[in-house]
C-alpha cells in the first residue's frame, strides 16, 4: 500500500469530480439503499474484536445505537455536502480527529473501517440496487474515501480497488473473532436496521436471524451469531 502523502487521487480536478459523483450517488441516485448499506457497514466491524471492545467501553453503542449511526452519517454528510476541503469539513475532521484521538486506535482498524464504508455500499448495489454502479463511479468512489482517509490521517492507503479488497478479504479473515461485546453491538445495532424493514414487532426478539441473513457468513462469526440462524441466505457473495 502506499503512504498518505502520494494516495492516487489523480490532481485536484478528478478529486472535485469524484466527490460530485459520490454526492449524486448518495442524494439523488441511490440514496435508501447507500443509508442501508452503511448499516450493515456498522455491523460488520463489530466482528474486529479490537473495534467491539473500543465501541463497548464508551457504551454509546449499545445504550443508543440509532444516536451513534445518526451522529456518523451526519458527520459524512457534512463532508459529503459541502467538499472534503471546505471549511465545514475541516471542522467535520477536527471532530472525527477529536473523538478517535482519544483512544489508541490501530492504523490497520483505521484502514478497514475505510475499506468497508468505501466498498460495501458498491456491493450492495450489485445484489439488491436497480443497477451496480459503473466502473466510473466505481473509481470516483475510490478517490473519494482515499481522500477522506487521507485528512483522517489515516497511512498506507489503498493504490487501488483490488488492493483495497484484497487488504478487507485477508483482515477479515485474520483478525474476525467472536466476542462478547461483539454480540451485544450486534443486537443493539439490529434496532436500527429492523424497524426500517418492517418487521412486526411480536418477531423483533428474533431479528438477529433477518439481519444476519444479509451478512458474509465471515461477518457472523464475529458477533457468534448461528449460521443455522441464516440458513440458506448468505446474502451478497460477490467479492468474497
Amino acid at each position: 500500500m502506499g503512504d498518505s502523502s502520494s494516495s492516487p487521487l489523480g490532481g485536484t480536478a478528478l478529486l472535485r469530480k469524484a466527490e460530485a459523483a459520490v454526492r449524486r450517488l448518495y442524494r439523488v441516485d441511490f440514496f435508501w439503499n447507500i443509508n442501508k448499506a452503511l448499516e450493515f457497514v456498522l455491523l460488520r466491524t463489530y466482528a474486529v474484536p479490537s473495534i467491539a471492545a473500543l465501541l463497548d467501553r464508551t457504551g454509546e453503542t449499545v445504550s443508543c445505537p440509532r444516536k451513534r449511526y445518526d451522529d456518523t452519517v451526519l458527520i459524512l454528510v457534512e463532508i459529503l455536502d459541502n467538499g472534503l476541503d471546505s471549511d465545514n469539513a475541516r471542522r467535520a475532521f477536527a471532530r472525527l480527529a477529536d473523538m478517535h484521538g482519544r483512544f489508541a486506535i490501530r492504523n490497520d482498524d483505521f484502514l478497514y473501517v475505510l475499506s468497508t464504508f468505501m466498498l460495501c455500499p458498491m456491493e450492495w448495489l450489485e445484489c439488491y440496487g436497480r443497477r451496480p454502479m459503473t466502473g466510473e463511479e466505481g473509481l470516483d468512489r475510490f478517490r473519494f474515501w482515499c481522500a477522506f482517509g487521507a485528512r483522517m490521517g489515516i497511512r498506507d492507503l489503498f493504490r487501488d480497488l483490488a488492493e483495497a479488497r484484497a487488504f478487507r478479504r485477508h483482515f477479515e479473515e485474520t483478525r474476525y473473532a467472536a466476542s462478547k461485546p461483539s454480540r451485544s453491538l450486534a443486537e443493539a445495532s439490529a434496532r436500527i436496521v429492523l424497524p426500517e424493514m418492517h418487521v412486526p414487532r411480536v418477531l423483533v426478539p428474533f431479528g438477529l436471524v433477518v439481519v444476519t441473513a444479509f451478512l458474509r457468513a465471515r461477518s457472523r462469526r464475529g458477533p457468534r451469531l448461528s449460521r443455522a440462524r441464516a440458513d440458506g441466505a448468505e446474502g451478497c457473495r460477490r467479492g468474497h
